[in-house]
């Protein structure tokens, strides 16, 4: 009697497991979660999106002033003459900003002592990287034993961008201003944040720049790789700034379309639609992608290495050729199995959205 009882306590054990197995397979085979995974990956995903939000590093390449330290005051055996100097901007306007090229009008300030310096020498000045468009004495005032002269300028500057989180990128803008026709052993050009800024409206509402961090010493220029003293050396000082879209118009332009598309194809896989009909959007769907490649292509910036907006539309374009497949394949070999096709679907559908997920993660914040 005893092990008649032991024997019926198993089996229901055993359909108990059997039971709650069955249980959460239909579970994870109903429609209802199945939306419920495809909702939480696009509340994941604009979340992501969100929080990661200028989080990303600016990677543009800044030149190296080489500070005017006491070894080289001995090393050129002479006291270095000052010029102190500061800037002015009144207008940053974007020429080309795949190509990094910006044109500023501003005023330029030197202050000088006469007994050193000619006008003529003061004059000289010139911008590493630019070409001066306009350039226009203003006036000079005598102060104490010095002369404070001001200029206006209008120049176009290049700069070295750095496009890897495009359309999320941010930069780091520099000018500097040099004298070529002196040696760092003669002058030295100083300037500061406090006598370097920028006019309230210098720049347009579809940017903003951070804070103006200035810098002075020399550039120095290597002529022989063979022979390492054989080099020029001009005094420069550097102003540089944080530069990036003030909105993110352009990213959503850039990446939302992709993520639609791509979203698109992974609901298709919750509707039960007919192999005919799957196949029609998804054709449809890669054909926007292609033809929103295009678009973005004209908007982006020229470069040799894979950019965000490069990486997106490899991870959506492989995305939806994954469904194209599975439907193909269900299409040959299981044209009458719907209920098999039905949980090949949901566990497609499970498995991009993870990944995608994941995938989205990475570029947007480890990346």
């Amino acid at each position: 009697m005893e092990n008649i009882d032991h024997e019926k306590r198993k089996m229901i054990v055993s359909y108990q497991k059997k039971g709650f197995a069955v249980n959460i397979v239909s579970i994870l085979n109903s429609k209802s979660y199945r939306i419920s995974v495809l909702m939480l990956t696009i509340l994941f995903a604009i979340g992501i999106f969100y929080v990661t939000l200028g989080m990303r590093p600016r990677l543009d390449p800044v030149p190296d002033i080489k500070p005017v330290t006491p070894e080289k005051y001995n090393e050129w055996q002479q006291y270095v003459d000052v010029l102190q100097g500061g800037m002015y901007v009144m207008n940053l306007a974007v020429s080309d900003f795949p190509q990094g090229l910006f044109i500023i009008e501003c005023f330029v300030w030197i202050q000088y002592d006469p007994r050193i310096f000619s006008r003529d020498t003061i004059e000289q000045f010139s911008f590493h990287r630019s070409r001066i468009l306009e350039k226009e004495f203003i006036e000079a005032t005598q102060v104490g034993n010095e002369i404070f002269a001001r200029y206006r300028v209008r120049f176009e500057t290049k700069s070295n961008l750095h496009f890897k989180y495009f359309p999320l990128d941010s930069h780091r803008i520099y000018m500097i201003w040099k004298y070529p026709k002196l040696a760092p052993g003669e002058v030295l050009i100083t300037s500061t944040f406090s006598r370097t800024w920028f006019d309230t409206n210098a720049v347009s509402p579809n940017w903003k720049h951070g804070q103006l961090i200035a810098t002075y010493g020399y550039l120095e220029y290597s002529l022989d790789n063979l022979n390492p003293t054989n080099k020029v050396r001009v005094p420069a000082s550097m102003i540089f700034f944080d530069f990036e879209r003030a909105t993110v118009r352009e990213a959503l332009i850039v990446l939302v379309p992709y993520i639609i598309l791509l979203f698109i194809v992974l609901t298709t896989l919750l509707l039960g639609l007919t192999h005919f009909q799957m196949l029609i959007v998804i054709m449809l769907s890669l054909l926007g992608v292609i033809l929103h490649r295009t678009i973005v292509g004209s908007m982006s910036p020229m470069t040799s290495y894979f950019v965000l907006s490069d990486w997106v539309f490899w991870l959506v374009l492989i995305g939806i050729i994954v469904v194209f497949l599975v439907e193909i394949m269900n299409m040959l070999f299981f044209r009458h199995e719907m209920e098999l096709i039905n949980n090949i679907r949901g566990g497609v559908l499970n498995s991009l959205c993870v990944l995608f997920l994941v995938i989205w993660f990475y570029l947007l914040y480890i990346w």
